[in-house]
């Protein structure tokens, strides 16, 4: 999602589904269709068709398409940068808190740890299009002062929690208080090394790769008892002391906080075999609460 400010008061958003990113010169060309230059550059043409339709708009939703990727996501970063001219400031993903998270360290604070977790998600041999995206941002965000950024939200449930539990492990890496917090510590890093696969007890070493972004891979994490109740032990431990966090943790305990909070929502919500469409549904009305939050 991107976000503009009018005023202090009036902002506009991007909401997008997608994975997304930048990486050859191309161009679209449909009969009937307006043709829209699209190249890895910080320039763009062709996208002022769309004035009349975002013009008094605060969300503009992208629509999700896996099929043609590059293609997809070059025209992506386009739109970014048109929305952003637009005075749209914030870009929204369809994925949890934790990618959020790291994918906004990155862009906003250069924080290359920030992206090397994400990308131990990835074998070698598959393109992150989600990175691919935010190298770009990084450089056009990279010498804007911090209001002047494009931000990044991750407004789902914490469908690949790894990411969370290395964000939480990074932030506590950050503060320095490893020694203060040990035990949880030592819990959060070994919990972060479970991996995806229905292996009988669900954690291995950590040079491993973790979970990948397959979209059809759904809450899979979660199927795994051990994992799931080593999640919710995690929080039960957060929320028997918040106040030695808050001390520990200083300006980042909210961050902090949010992260873990996101995960007992989502722990709360997925019910293994009986996540059903009303469930879902649960879902979309956390994914509004998010994007009307911001």
């Amino acid at each position: 999602m991107s976000v503009r400010n009018n005023t202090r008061t009036s902002m506009k958003y991007i909401f997008s589904y997608l994975f997304f990113l930048f990486t050859i010169n191309v161009s679209a060309q449909i009969d009937g269709i307006t043709r829209v230059r699209m190249d890895t550059t910080m320039a763009f043409s062709g996208l002022e068709i769309l004035d009349s339709v975002v013009q008094d708009k605060r969300i503009v939703l992208t629509g999700e398409n896996h099929q043609f990727n590059v293609t997809n996501n070059v025209l992506k970063f386009n739109l970014i940068l048109y929305l952003y001219e637009k005075g749209f400031r914030y870009f929204v993903l369809e994925f949890g808190q934790g990618i959020g998270y790291l994918a906004n360290q990155y862009v906003t604070e250069g924080d290359e740890e920030a992206i090397d977790i994400l990308d131990a998600g990835t074998p070698d041999y598959v393109p992150n299009y989600l990175s691919d995206l935010l190298f770009p941002l990084r450089e056009f965000n990279k010498d804007k002062a911090p209001e002047d950024q494009v931000k990044i939200v991750g407004a789902d449930l914490t469908r690949y929690p790894i990411y969370s539990l290395r964000a939480m492990a990074r932030i506590i890496q950050q503060s320095n208080c490893e020694k203060d917090l040990a035990l949880f510590y030592e819990d959060i890093n070994v919990v972060a090394s479970a991996r995806p696969t229905n292996d009988r007890l669900g954690f291995t070493g950590r040079i491993q790769n973790l979970e990948d972004f397959d979209i059809k891979a759904g809450f899979k994490s979660y199927q795994n008892r051990l994992f799931e109740l080593s999640v919710r032990n995690l929080i039960s431990d957060f929320y028997k002391d918040t106040i030695r966090f808050e001390r520990a943790l200083g300006h980042d305990y909210a961050d902090f906080k949010f992260l873990l909070d996101e995960l007992k929502t989502t722990v709360e919500w997925y019910k293994r075999d009986n996540v059903v469409i009303q469930s879902h549904i649960d879902r979309e009305r956390h994914l509004e609460k998010r994007i009307l939050g911001i």
